[in-house]
């Protein structure tokens, strides 16, 4: 189980102008808390920073882009040690697979 905390950045660009950060504390295979903000200093400090622009993350929901695929690639970043990151590739894919069931206006 992924036993840490993890923000993902979503970066402004030509498909949506602002940018957006949802922090994470996951334990034991659950999220036990969650905070969502504009700004990045004001959600507590995560082990990770995963980000990358929004028409990227339409992609990754979409299965288009895999999420360490991403990171090699150059489409997302990761701010954190990319060694302990490798341990929860099994956990990113299924955050992946979760996300793109939730129907939403932006798909």
């Amino acid at each position: 189980y992924w036993n840490d905390t993890i923000t993902f950045g979503i970066n402004a660009d030509d498909k949506h102008p602002e940018n957006w950060y949802l922090y994470l504390k996951l334990s034991g295979g659950k999220c036990i808390e969650y905070k969502c903000s504009e700004n990045l200093n004001k959600l507590p400090e995560s082990t990770f920073l995963y980000y990358g622009t929004y028409s990227n993350w339409i992609k990754l929901i979409k299965s288009q882009i895999d999420p360490i695929q991403g990171l090699i690639t150059g489409e997302f970043h990761l701010r954190g040690p990319m060694m302990k990151i490798m341990n929860y590739t099994k956990a990113a894919e299924e955050m992946v697979s979760t996300a793109s069931k939730i129907k939403t206006e932006f798909l």
